[in-house]
């Protein structure tokens, strides 16, 4: 269960703002919206990888310098990235989980499953048994396509034996999102009308519905005990988004109306931004939430702290952006 969690207006008095010293710096935008990029993941000090639709994979370093991984692309889109020691494991689609070495970016192994062909690892998280959890579900729904989500969560090795084991599975149901703590493990789930968040102890892992919104929430994190959820208010993401958080199993919800999907969200310190599919950035300011037009007008999928001063952000269209100079405490 979650502990004492924090209430939403917490963040009262520690408001992020928005100025003119800032400025949004395009790297890299395309005018068609068939790619985009739907993670990034901090390899090392000076390195991140980019990673999407169509296999796409790059590298940027702190001063926002690009470069391709070479790598033998099969065109399978890669949703997830997962950092552990001197590995990265990439969430794909077609059943295929990537293993990469971070240090000369070398494939060295790719897991593939008949059973998950038609099916794409959409979350990926590392257990305190040292197993790989995996969610997602049929890959048609992630193309906006109408079937049975046919959701799961299953156990992988970090070795990416063939061995998988079954830990919730539900054909009317596509599993979105995994978050952690010491005891437990949550996720989202969603059946094209409602939202379920997941609740399993990790001693017996069996997970059981504890929340409904009627909603999409494609993320949840965890920030010490409080659970946040993010999303929209129906399966129409270019409308209203929302942002909540979960305290002593009360759920506190705000609709952001006219911004769309809150696709993720940004956690500095005590505070926190937001970013919807409408391209708006969204700030907490005196117990509202306030959105700042960045005049991207594409979702930004994805947030990372490039460095001292800029935040990466990237999204659709193969769109790669700086937020430089945020204030933030």
């Amino acid at each position: 269960m979650i502990n004492a969690l924090k209430p939403l207006f917490f963040f009262l008095f520690i408001p992020i703002f928005f100025s003119e010293a800032q400025k949004i710096e395009v790297i890299s935008s395309s005018i068609s919206s068939d790619s985009s990029f739907y993670d990034i993941c901090k390899i090392a000090d000076n390195e991140f990888w980019i990673a999407g639709e169509h296999g796409i994979l790059k590298s940027i370093d702190s001063t926002a310098n690009v470069k391709s991984i070479q790598y033998v692309n099969q065109g399978k889109s890669i949703y997830k990235m997962l950092r552990l020691g001197n590995y990265v494991y990439l969430a794909a689609d077609n059943g295929t989980i990537y293993k990469f070495n971070a240090t000369n970016h070398q494939l060295e192994k790719a897991f593939t499953s008949n059973k998950y062909k038609n099916h794409c690892f959409y979350d990926l998280i590392l257990s305190e048994n040292g197993k790989l959890i995996a969610c997602g579900g049929k890959s048609k729904i992630i193309k906006s396509k109408l079937t049975l989500p046919s959701g799961f969560i299953i156990e992988i090795d970090t070795s990416l034996s063939i061995k998988t084991k079954v830990l919730w599975k539900n054909k009317f149901n596509f599993v979105w999102s995994l978050a952690q703590n010491d005891t437990h493990i949550y996720a989202s789930a969603f059946n094209g009308r409602c939202s379920k968040i997941l609740i399993g102890n990790k001693n017996k892992f069996r997970m059981k519905k504890k929340y409904k919104f009627k909603a999409l929430i494609p993320k949840i994190y965890l920030q010490g005990d409080t659970l946040w959820i993010c999303g929209s208010n129906d399966m129409n993401i270019c409308r209203n988004g929302f942002i909540g958080n979960i305290f002593n199993d009360t759920s506190s919800i705000k609709t952001i109306f006219d911004v769309g999907c809150v696709w993720n969200m940004f956690f500095s310190n005590q505070s926190i931004v937001a970013f919807t599919n409408n391209g708006n950035i969204l700030s907490f300011n005196y117990n509202d939430w306030v959105p700042y037009d960045a005049n991207l007008h594409r979702p930004i999928y994805a947030t990372k702290q490039l460095n001292s001063n800029s935040i990466l952000m990237v999204g659709n269209g193969k769109t790669v952006v700086l937020l430089k100079n945020p204030i933030l405490p």
